[in-house]
This record gives C-alpha cells, structure tokens and sequence, in this order.
C-alpha cells in the first residue's frame, strides 16, 4: 500500500514513528520566544503534544503538522498563529509535502482505512485533488509557484494544474512512475519503475518524459529536485543500494563523486545556480553534509564536539541549513554561511534538527528532549560578521571558538547573534603577542559577544628588533618593488621593517615592466632574490635599471643609400645623409641591426668595431650609437693614351669600358662600392702595350678595386 507521508528530513521517519506511539498528551503549548533567543518555539495545535516544521517560504510562513499519540494534523505558521489545516472529508490526519511563495501548501490527508487523497490548502481551504482513473489513493509532494502540484495517484505520476490531474505515464518497460518535484516552468522530476521495483530517474517537460539513464555501474536512479533551469538532482544506486548523487543538465548524467573517506553520496536539495547539498557516508554510517559548487565537492564540516553532519536544504543564495550530532546522537540545527552556525535548541530541548531554510536565511525545524518528543522551531537571528586584522611589527595567526576564524587565510566570519567567540593569538617563530583592541583580554586570548558586526585587532610586536632598511636604486629611469619574506618590507610603500634576532629574510625583487634588475648590494644575491642574516642592522640595496636607447645613423657616401633594420623591432631607418633613428630596449638585450643597401648601392661601413657584413649585433648594456654607412657607384675613367702614334683597345670584365680612341681616348664607368675591376689592354696589330698607371698590372692586365672614384691610363706605343 502507497505511504501517506515522506521523510521531510534525514531521520524524520524515525522521529514521526516516535510521535505516533508516545502514549502522553500535553495540552496547548502557546509559541514562545525564549530570553531573547532566534529560535522561536512554534508550539503545538490544540490537542497535540507535539509539532514538526518542514516548509518554510520567503514571506516566514512554516508549514508542519502537530501531533498527539495517534494522529496528526497539518498546520501552517503565519504572523506568530499556528493554524490548524484540517483533514479533507472522512479523513483522520494530515501532513505537508510542499508549499509555494503564495503560502499554498499541499500534502496527504489519509482516512482510517489508511487510504490517503492529495489536498491543496489555499484561501483557507483545502481542496481534495482527486485520482487518476484506476487510483485509489494520491499523493502531492510538491508545488511550484503557479500552483502546479507533483504527485502520484494510481501507480503514475501526475502534475495538477488548472483544477485537473494530469497522467505522466511512465517510461518504456516501466510500470510505476512518482514525481516528486516541480519547477516553476511546469517541468517534473521523479523515478520509473519496474515490477522488480528497478528505477529509473525522469524530467517530464513539455509533454514528454525523458528517461536519464543511470551512472556507470549503477541499476538505479531517483530524482530527488530539480531547479528553474531544469537541472536535476538525483542518487544513482548499485545492486547492493550504494550509492552516488548526481547532476543532470543538458542531457549529461553527471557523477558528483564522494567525500574523502566517504562511500556514498545523496543529495537533498538543489538550488537555481546549480549548487547541490547533501550528504556522503562512510560504510558505518558516519556522514558529512557536502556543498557541490562549481564541479567541487565541499565538506562543510561539524560544529565543534561534533563527528557528524548532515545537509538538509540550500537556499537560493546558498546558504545550507542541516544538523550535526555526537556520537551520542545529540544534534544542533546549523546554519551554513560560510561558515557552519550553530542554532542552538529550546529550552528544555537538547537537540535540535532543520528541515527547511527561506531565502532570507530563516531555518525552520524541530527542538527534542530526550524522550523524543519535539515543538517546531523558526530560527530568525541576526548574523554578524567578525572581522580580525593583524597588526604589529610582528607576525602570528589568531583562530576562533567557535571556528571560523583562522587568520591567516580566513579573516572575516559570519556568527549567530548574541554568540560569544573565543579569539586565540599564536605569534610566529621569532615573534611576540603584543596587544588586542575590540574585544575582552585575557593573555593571547579574547572574547567578542556577537550582538552587532565586530571588529578585532590583534597586534604581534618583534622582541629585541633588529631594523632592516631596502632601498631602490633607479638607473635610467628603471624601477622596481621588493618584498620580504616574512612579511614586513613592500618597497614601493613599505621599505623597512623590524625582525627578530637571528631572522633569515629574503627579499625578491619585481621589476616594473622594460626595467630590470642590475644588481643588489648588502645581501646574498641569486638572480631576483637575495637573503640577509638580522645579526644586525641591515641595508640593503638594489639596483633597476630602465630601457637603454640606441641611435641609428644612416650615412651616405657618394649618394649611397639603404635602409637599416632591428631584429627586435624598433629600427626601421632610411633617411640618406641626414638619417637618425632611436628605439629603446630593456637592459642588456642584444640587438642585431641589419643593413640593405638600395639597388646600385652597397654597404661601405659599420661604425662599431667587431661588426662585419650586412649585420651588426650590438649589447644594450648603455645607451649605443651606431652609423652605418652606404655607399654609391664609384666613377672608373680609363685614359687610352698613344705614344708614337701607337693604338690598342682597353676592356672591363664585368663591362662598361670598351675603350679606343687613340691619343685623346677617355672611357668611363660606374662600378658598386669596392667592385674589383680587371682591365686587359689590346694592342692593334703593330702597336704594343707601354704601359699602366694608377692600377695594378700584370702583363697586359691590370686591376683596380673601386673603394673610390679610380682613374686608369693604358700607353700604347707603336712598334713592339
């Protein structure tokens, strides 16, 4: 037969059990603030002794149901009345199962045969939503913001909207379909299932119900929520019911995996940025509640003296309310934020458990004594931040009871209101606790009472301080910071600081960008750090040092020109006789300047010793000037000159002077910069060679090199 009720909470099924089968009554218990606290006592309704809250909604209203040793009723929570919402006709006993921004609450109302109808309390009345057509009981499990109910009736899921139930059907080769969540755009989520009872996990949108699979290795999968994005949130479980939770979004199953030392994981509630709270178990049942955000499983840890922990629902800032319990079985309600709060309980009431969380923060849930028997609570406290910041020539941490405050890392904290927190001051090797400010001293401790956001200082002083001065030296406009380890010099802003004795520290230098660094004085130098004994007053130096300019000169000689060039970029210099070019570069970069002559002219020089060629590589370790020099054509005059009426011809090897012209011949030509011409002389058939000037000769050869405007004369002389 279909139960008439499910777990709102991680044990709450034991705990109704117990409400059940108590055999004392207790009359009306009006709600109560006790001394100030933030958990207010709900009560009970007339007639019951006891009171559970599952629900609560942005506008505070809780919804639960009272019960006595028998039977209980639904009731809903709204401005400090507890409102009994009856039974449908016939029936006996009510409970809740969800409820919207509204204030519409749906849930069960089961008969004493024990067959139960889904109802719809709203405008104070509640409404018996039906079956389907073979049905002989139903049941809601939750409602969107629309009004649309999730449930079951039949063997098949259902979605009441506009007045009427809506068959879901199941999925291929499945039976049996439940859905127990509904997002505000209409779509479900809940689980298929065979006759051997394997399931499978399902979203119903638009009409259609999708079956989303398993996780490798598992049989079967159950829906648990799902987000406006419909995102859904589920647990996929092996043959011996071990289990993973998992993410589905876009069609992807995804394995949220388990907590360290954990062996299963169940979620419990997904909120509409994705993030997903619940809980990862060991094999002996030890549990830690987990926030799933960003692809990352988080512990959110116990409260102190506590072993375990348990997620019950996240809110829509993320923000998760649960319960953490000894290994006695003695739990407080927490509040996540952060960092895990704990609610206390109500008087008389060591233990308490949450079941629901608004998206202001309020957690509704339920306050037990020893026996088992529980009064709803609403927590509202106020949370404030502690703030601690370190101060001092020295160094340390400060932590806090309860944690939350390890500073260090973690410097700020969310505490309940009215919660007293214990700082503990631990200075750093070399250091001492000095002083704190904003709280109670005692020693290297202090006490806050958190009845408004408080600020800490906690200050740390170095005995017997040796002084540690850093200067920069800015060469060429070159800059840099320095910083310390330990902490204390930030050059830039803070270029001394005091240390202990005996202290090694080791400073490291950041250069600013196109600056370098050149050097220290003072330390121990390797590369960008050096380090530096505190035997003493120490100073240090270190030396940036900025770009380095180099010039480009782009000589000409004989109309020569080219156009000079950088590998690194920078230098791209034309410009004839008058062409100057600058660029800077960082600090002993090696820049290599190439030269490219322009057509009919060459290369003639380089003015920097070393440089051979067409390139010249130069150190930027000061400020350089280079000239290149290009050179134009250099003028070649042959003289063909005639002695005794002798005659020849005078020819170049590479062309350009074919030369006759006896007594008066003048030829003429251009050659490139430093060209080596080869002039041969052919004496006419009764004439002979005399002579060359101004060449080289060898015979009826000579040679010239035309490093400048060269002039050649060939005597030719008759007879032999």
């Amino acid at each position: 037969m279909e139960e008439c009720r499910r777990s709102g909470g991680h044990r709450r099924e034991a705990r109704i059990a117990l409400f059940v089968y108590m055999l004392f009554f207790v009359a009306l218990i009006p709600a109560t603030s006790f001394g100030g606290s933030a958990m207010t006592d709900l009560g009970v309704l007339p007639g019951k002794t006891e009171s559970s809250a599952a629900l609560i909604n942005d506008a505070g209203q809780v919804a639960g149901w009272s019960c006595d040793v028998a039977l209980c009723r639904a009731f809903l929570y709204r401005n400090g009345v507890m409102t009994d919402l009856g039974v449908l006709p016939g029936g006996t006993m009510s409970h809740v199962s969800g409820m919207n921004e509204a204030g519409q609450v749906v849930g069960n109302s089961r008969d004493p045969a024990l067959f139960c109808h889904a109802f719809l309390y709203t405008n104070n009345a509640m409404t018996d939503l039906g079956l389907l057509p073979g049905g002989t009981t139903s049941l809601a499990w939750a409602i969107n913001d629309a009004g649309q109910v999730a449930g079951e009736s039949g063997g098949h899921a259902f979605l009441y909207s506009g007045g009427a139930l809506a068959d879901l059907g199941a999925l291929p080769g499945r039976i049996y379909s439940r859905a127990y969540t509904v997002n505000n755009t209409g779509q479900s989520a809940g689980d298929s299932c065979d006759s051997s009872n394997a399931c499978h996990a399902f979203l119903y949108s638009g009409g259609v119900m999708t079956d989303l699979g398993v996780l490798p290795g598992m049989k079967n999968s159950h829906a648990v929520g799902i987000n406006d994005a419909g995102q859904v949130v589920g647990k996929s479980c092996d043959i011996f019911n071990n289990c993973h939770a998992f993410l589905y979004n876009n069609g992807v199953m995804t394995d949220l995996g388990v907590l360290p030392g954990m062996t299963d994981s169940t979620p419990t509630g997904i909120n509409d940025a994705g993030q997903v709270v619940g809980n990862s178990c060991d094999s002996s049942d030890i549990c830690r509640a987990f926030l799933y955000s960003g692809g990352v499983m988080t512990d959110l840890g116990v409260l102190p003296g506590r072993t375990t922990s348990y997620a019950a629902v996240i809110n829509s800032t993320g923000q998760v309310a649960g319960d953490s319990c000894n290994a006695s079985g003695l739990c407080h309600a927490f509040l996540f934020s952060g960092t895990m709060i704990d609610l206390g309980v109500l008087p008389g009431r060591p233990n308490s458990y949450a079941a629901a969380i608004n998206s202001t923060g309020q957690v509704a849930g339920d306050s037990c004594d020893p026996s088992g028997s529980c009064h709803a609570f609403l927590y509202s406290g106020t949370n404030y931040t502690l703030a601690v910041t370190r101060a001092g020539s020295g160094s340390g941490t400060v932590t806090s009871d309860p944690p939350g405050i390890d500073c260090g890392s973690a410097c700020n904290a969310i505490f309940a209101e009215e919660t007293v927190v214990t700082l503990t001051a631990t200075p750093d090797a070399g250091s001492a606790f000095g002083s704190w400010s904003g709280c109670t001293p005692s020693g290297n401790t202090c006490t806050v009472t958190m009845s408004k956001a408080r600020n800490v200082k906690a200050t740390f002083v170095v005995p017997n301080p040796m002084k540690l001065t850093v200067a920069r030296v800015r060469q060429n406009n070159g800059d840099g910071a320095i910083s310390s380890s330990p902490a204390g010099i930030d050059c830039g802003g803070t270029c001394s600081a005091s240390y202990a004795a005996g202290t090694t520290v080791t400073l490291t230098a950041t250069p600013a960008v196109s600056s370098v660094l050149t050097g220290w004085s003072g330390c121990i130098a390797s590369g960008n750090t050096c380090t530096v004994v505190m035997s003493k007053a120490q100073s240090v130096k270190a030396t940036f040092t900025g770009p380095q300019a180099l010039t480009v000169k782009n000589s000409s000689a004989n109309k020569g020109a080219g156009t000079v060039t950088s590998d690194t970029g920078g230098i791209n210099c034309t410009g004839g006789s008058k062409g100057v070019c600058k660029a800077s570069y960082t600090y002993n970069t090696q820049v290599t300047l190439t030269a490219a002559p322009d057509a009919g002219s060459s290369l003639m020089s380089w003015s920097v010793p070393g440089c051979t060629g067409t390139t010249c590589a130069v150190t930027m370790s000061k400020a350089q000037t280079v000239k290149a020099t290009f050179a134009g054509p250099q003028a070649l005059t042959v003289k063909n000159s005639s002695v005794n009426k002798g005659a020849g011809t005078v020819t170049s090897d590479t062309g350009g002077i074919n030369c006759t012209g006896g007594s008066k011949g003048v030829c003429k030509a251009s050659y490139t910069y430093n060209t080596q011409v080869t002039l041969t002389a052919a004496p006419d058939a009764g004439s002979s060679l005399m002579s060359w000037s101004g060449c080289i000769a060898s015979g009826n050869t000579c040679t010239v090199v035309m490093s400048k405007a060269q002039s050649v004369t060939a005597k030719f002389r008759k007879g032999p």
